[in-house]
């Protein structure tokens, strides 16, 4: 469950910057639609990067 909450704040946070440095700040319905599969693609792998890493630190610290 942790990961998907982390999935949709990367999604969200991605989808606005998105938003605003590359389509002039237009929330536009077909704006949105046109940007959802690269942010989407681009969220999955920050997330899945992520998670690894954090994964990998938590086991560094154990030992």
């Amino acid at each position: 469950m942790d990961f998907l909450k982390t999935f949709f704040t990367v999604w969200l946070i991605c989808l606005i910057g998105n938003q605003v440095l590359l389509y002039g700040a237009c929330f536009e319905a077909y704006c949105i639609k046109a940007a959802l599969p690269h942010t989407f693609i681009i969220s999955i792998i920050i997330t899945v990067v992520y998670a690894k890493t954090s994964t990998r630190s938590k086991n560094d610290t154990k030992t």
